[in-house]
């Protein structure tokens, strides 16, 4: 039987997981600050925080592991924490990354593989910032085989709905639909993106466990299937039976307000992936937004108490991208 860890397992993408290893007959060992997690029976819970003095003590005696999956890893502190603990416990340490550290300078009318370079630092913001020295540190370690997964938008049971300013993430958007109040969208909503489900990216997670050919590789793990931001929203309220009227705001008018990265079409090469694990994502649209309205309405509305808007928005506004005020001239209802 295989055995597996997930640091920060109780979340939108660690419930995926449990899920998939559960029916690959897995034994899970999940570490995370959440005491009063409700987990399957037979998953192994330890209660730790990784910013406690005592994390390190906690997690010692554990047995090795044949793959750990760090799901929460927002700073090069938490990079070296989990090596340091577990490079000798475990040959494989998969880590959940972000498409949002690729250089955006320039415009890009197809999706972006993984041989685009990186963006320097100091140039997309506090969240950026963070994950481009996390990408760094593992993808020169030499010690343990790593993987890194390139996600965007994970929209699944227990995410917050909404994929652009002013409605990124947003706790009350349903109400909002409800309501008929306008939304207000940069562009209109005309943006391109990709998604992917938190069990698609179990998924992705499964064909690299231990999988060679993607030891010490950084891959980008998206559903291929292009939609418009605008279309998101649509069919959001279709489910809410009800319409939703959008109005359009420019660059300038968005800009400073936070998620400014999110601004920019989110369209991703998955070929890598496919080719060296079989990644094969199914999950669609329809079925991310659905299983995001079963947690609704949240029970915490205010946004500076959320962490997703605190880890997204931390540091300085990301510099801005001058091409993005030409949008209405680059993107009209047209895939890349």
């Amino acid at each position: 039987m295989k055995k597996i860890l997930l640091i920060g397992g109780t979340g939108i993408v660690g419930n995926a997981m449990i899920e998939a290893a559960l029916e690959k007959k897995f034994h899970i060992t999940v570490i995370s600050n959440n005491e009063n997690a409700l987990l399957p029976t037979g998953v192994l819970h330890i209660f730790a925080d990784k910013y406690s003095s005592d994390y390190d003590l906690k997690l010692k005696a554990l047995p090795k592991s044949d793959f750990v999956y760090d799901i929460i890893e927002y700073g090069l502190d938490d990079a070296k924490k989990t090596h340091e603990i577990f490079k000798d416990k475990t040959p494989h340490i998969i880590v959940l990354s972000t498409t949002l550290i690729y250089d955006r300078e320039n415009v890009f009318n197809e999706a972006i593989s993984e041989s685009n370079p990186s963006i320097p630092s100091k140039m997309y913001g506090g969240y950026v910032d963070s994950k481009l020295l996390v990408e760094d540190f593992w993808l020169n370690q030499t010690d343990v085989n790593v993987t890194l997964l390139r996600a965007y938008h994970i929209l699944g049971v227990g995410s917050l709905l909404g994929c652009l300013p002013l409605h990124n993430r947003d706790p009350l958007i349903v109400e909002r639909i409800e309501s008929g109040e306008t939304l207000h969208l940069f562009n209109e909503g005309n943006i391109p993106l990709n998604f992917i489900h938190p069990k698609d990216l179990a998924s992705a997670v499964l064909g690299v466990a231990n999988n060679h050919l993607c030891f010490n590789k950084a891959y980008n793990a998206v559903n291929p299937q292009v939609y418009f931001i605008k279309d998101y929203y649509h069919q959001l309220a279709a489910l809410l039976c009800k319409k939703v009227n959008i109005k359009g705001l420019d660059y300038e008018e968005v800009y400073g307000r936070g998620w400014e990265m999110t601004l920019l079409p989110h369209c991703y090469d998955i070929s890598a992936l496919q080719r060296d694990s079989g990644f094969n994502p199914t999950i669609g649209l329809d079925i991310g937004l659905r299983d995001a309205l079963t947690g609704y309405p949240f029970s915490v509305t205010a946004t500076d108490l959320i962490p997703v808007f605190k880890a997204m928005n931390k540091g300085d506004d990301p510099k801005k991208i001058s091409w993005l005020s030409t949008m209405p001239d680059l993107f009209h209802e047209q895939a890349l």
